[in-house]
């Protein structure tokens, strides 16, 4: 299925464990023909550009805040459903959806659905 898609984007937080283990995972793809690309999740211990450095051949898409609060929304544990949309994730992750897929069609979100 990967190889038909030809690419994909991948999701780590910038820690030691998750660099090293998408260093591996952007290197099986590039071997398999696969282009990979990266969402990073918060920007410690390790900025963006050193994770980048570290993986290589992966182009960085974007940042997401690390956002429990957005996080935890997401999962259905908001207090209200006007939350959601307010949250750093919410909107940075509707941003990065727009660079990534253009053309897709918007969502609406929850609170505003008919």
């Amino acid at each position: 299925l990967v190889r038909w898609l030809g690419s994909v984007v991948l999701v780590a937080r910038p820690t030691l464990s998750d660099v090293l283990h998408t260093r591996e995972l952007v290197n099986s793809l590039r071997a398999a023909g696969v282009r990979a690309s990266l969402v990073l999740v918060g920007d410690r211990p390790y900025s963006p550009a050193e994770v980048i450095d570290t993986i290589g051949h992966a182009p960085l898409v974007g940042v997401l805040p690390d956002d429990p609060v957005g996080a935890r929304a997401l999962c259905g544990d908001a207090k209200s459903p006007k939350v959601l949309g307010r949250t750093r994730l919410v909107r940075t992750a509707a941003a990065l959806a727009v660079r990534i897929a253009p053309g897709a069609p918007a969502a609406v979100p929850p609170a505003q659905a008919p």
